[in-house]
């Protein structure tokens, strides 16, 4: 196999994960899809800081990541999570494409792998992380309020 080859397949191999901290937007609700999967939807909002270059000062602007929790998952994170709790969550990231109004509109949402809660507004200290495998068969955008 020839040197140029080896790049090639080196460089196919991809890396797609989010780690975020940050305060829950609101409080999670747990939908079910038209399959009766269970699903929440929630944004995670967190702080990027960064320096003006041209006055040295240092400002902070808010963030808010869409996250998207599955099955148990998202059912245990729903019943444990308030708004404004701190939370810790890693996962990987899907692009969703929805038509609305008759326009394709695109978001990049974190589907959560694993989560933990990282301050006192839950009693305990929560840390979700299953090997549960979602299965892209059942994953339905139609959703309907439980």
């Amino acid at each position: 196999m020839s040197d140029s080859k080896d790049r090639r397949t080196m460089y196919r191999a991809r890396l797609n994960k989010g780690m975020f901290i940050g305060n829950l937007a609101s409080d999670p609700v747990l939908r079910r899809t038209q399959k009766g999967s269970s699903v929440v939807n929630v944004r995670l909002i967190t702080n990027n800081g960064f320096t003006v270059q041209a006055t040295g000062e240092r400002k902070e602007e808010a963030i808010g990541i869409p996250l998207v929790l599955w099955h148990t998952r998202a059912e245990s994170f729903q019943s444990k999570c308030k708004k404004g709790a701190m939370v810790f969550a890693e996962g990987h990231f899907q692009l969703n494409t929805r038509t609305i109004e008759g326009r394709k509109v695109s978001t990049m949402e974190l589907v959560v792998d694993g989560w933990q809660i990282l301050d006192s507004i839950s009693e305990e200290d929560y840390y979700e992380d299953s090997n549960e495998n979602v299965d892209n068969e059942d994953v339905d955008t139609n959703l309907i309020p439980e």
